[in-house]
């Protein structure tokens, strides 16, 4: 038990340890709720139209064979490209 974990008993009385797997997760936030969510941090009409231009932008993947596909692209609504240049 490492000491971090031994604190939180400590001042807490119990542990609980949650073990979260976001793997698929990014893949299933849908465009329209996300761009709402966005609209209200953000005014700036041409930034929007970035960021949702961004959000539809095919990714080229590859198998653990080597071949090349491509995934999302403009008729995808849900998804947000993980490890692109535009990724917090």
């Amino acid at each position: 038990m490492n000491c971090c974990i031994r604190a939180t008993r400590i001042r807490l009385r119990t542990c609980r340890i949650v073990d979260a797997d976001l793997s698929k997760y990014f893949d299933t936030i849908p465009h329209s709720e996300l761009m709402q969510c966005v609209a209200r941090r953000i005014v700036d009409k041409h930034m929007l139209h970035a960021i949702k231009m961004w959000l539809k932008v095919p990714v080229e993947e590859r198998d653990e064979k080597g071949k090349k596909r491509l995934t999302g692209g403009k008729d995808n609504d849900r998804g947000t490209p993980q490890g692109g240049v535009m990724t917090a």
